[in-house]
């Protein structure tokens, strides 16, 4: 079942490909996961160089930072790769907050006027 499917935070990088191979092959990695705060649906492996696209309907707004997308090495912020990127709406709006970083500045990237 959906449900079934979990990557743990930290997991080497061979089998973190095996489990997304079965996954894949089985049909098992859920089209629309169960977000919970702290709890990584997936482990990635990336390039410096990709193209991230998704599609996003805001119904509302929330009173605090609300992440939508936040891939890192480990923290928060501000060390290089701790935001490569992340996304989040600002408070009390659907203003987007995209961050990047760079070797001079963790936390570098811009924000939407509306």
């Amino acid at each position: 079942a959906e449900s079934d499917v979990q990557f743990p935070e930290m997991v080497p990088k061979e089998m973190c490909q095996i489990a997304c191979r079965r996954c894949k092959a089985n049909n098992l990695l859920p089209t629309s996961p169960a977000l919970v705060p702290n709890n990584p649906v997936a482990v990635v492996f990336g390039k410096a160089d990709y193209r991230l696209s998704f599609d996003i309907e805001p119904t509302g707004a929330i009173g605090n930072w609300a992440s939508i997308l936040h891939f890192t090495t480990g923290n928060n912020c501000c060390g290089f790769g701790q935001r490569s990127p992340g996304i989040w709406f600002f408070p009390d709006n659907t203003r987007l907050h995209v961050r990047i970083g760079d070797s001079n500045d963790g936390n570098w990237g811009v924000d939407s006027d509306a």
